[in-house]
């Protein structure tokens, strides 16, 4: 529901039916805030007055162009100051995604929920395609895993998901669906041993992990 002042300035969003993904819907109110405009609507005497819009937003996987199908991992890396505002935003692509895909992002608020767990210095989201087992991204001291999950693949010789299973989901994604969210993708088709497409099995991983800015407290 989103919630329009007199003036057809947005004066609040807030979800009526969830994604299944709270990352999805907090970026949903976020681009409604930043690029809806609307017309104020106006009483019977011709005032204009507040008023509420319904609206339903699909987020769909980007299916127009196939994902490689070798290994690949990518990284989203999101930079914050000590005052917790947004610095920068960097993609950090691997395997068979270097090279290609999206090169530019942009940072996201902090999420209120995370701020409790300390002084936030980066907020990384990655993507990964393996063959076999999809291990957690190695972590350093200060780092922290706030949301993971694996999913089980099957791919037909035309690189069109035949099945999905959920293998690991922490309790942060819980209630993301991610073989729903996951289902229209496409990747590219893969050789057999006779140099023709051929089904294949891959995991794909999704981890988001901070990086905790050490307090070291004041130098004497």
């Amino acid at each position: 529901m989103i919630r329009v002042d007199a003036t057809g300035a947005i004066s609040d969003c807030l979800i009526e039916k969830s994604s299944g993904s709270a990352a999805l819907d907090r970026r949903t109110c976020e681009l409604i805030r930043l690029r809806a405009k609307y017309k104020p609507a106006h009483d019977r005497r011709g005032r204009a007055v507040a008023s509420e819009a319904h609206e339903t937003v699909t987020w769909r996987i980007e299916e127009d162009l196939p994902e490689a199908s070798d290994p690949w991992a990518v990284n989203v890396v999101m930079s914050y100051g000590t005052d917790g505002q947004p610095l920068s935003c960097r993609v950090e692509a691997e395997g068979a995604k270097t090279g290609s895909g999206p090169s530019t992002c942009s940072a996201s608020p902090i999420p209120a929920e995370l701020k409790q767990l300390g002084a936030i210095s980066q907020l990384v989201v990655q993507q990964r395609l393996a063959f076999g087992a999809n291990p957690p991204p190695t972590l350093g001291a200060d780092d922290l895993i706030i949301g993971r999950m694996v999913l089980d693949l099957r791919v037909d010789a035309e690189g069109r998901i035949t099945s999905c299973e959920v293998t690991e989901q922490s309790a942060e994604l819980r209630g993301a669906d991610g073989c729903r969210l996951f289902a229209p993708k496409r990747f590219l088709p893969r050789k057999g041993p006779d140099g023709r497409p051929a089904p294949f099995a891959a995991t794909f991983g999704y981890t988001n992990y901070i990086h905790v800015r050490r307090n070291l407290g004041p130098t004497t």
